[in-house]
């Protein structure tokens, strides 16, 4: 996203990161904002299952701010699906 939208899309991610965590599938949401500007963002979102991620991108808020309103604003996306790795805790201890 350019540096002029940078505060738009951060009211924007705000608002998108209480109505996530609303849903009942939502279990976590984080935002990061790059150490080197304002430009960059990282979006950190927990699901119960991919059901529950399902369900929010079919969100009417997800339409709304997301899909109308957050992505015109960006000059990149990348989106990543990522699950949880159980090390367990004895490969902790032997690390």
């Amino acid at each position: 996203m350019s540096a002029e939208s940078s505060a738009a899309v951060l009211g924007l991610v705000g608002d998108l990161a209480a109505r996530s965590l609303a849903e009942p599938g939502c279990v976590g949401y984080e935002i990061f904002e790059s150490v080197d500007g304002p430009t960059q963002l990282v979006l950190v979102e927990r699901y119960v299952d991919r059901a529950a991620l399902d369900a929010h991108t079919r969100s009417a808020h997800y339409q709304e701010l997301v899909a109308e309103r957050i992505r015109p604003l960006l000059t990149d996306r990348q989106v990543h699906f990522l699950e949880a790795v159980d090390v367990g805790q004895s490969d902790l201890d032997n690390g």
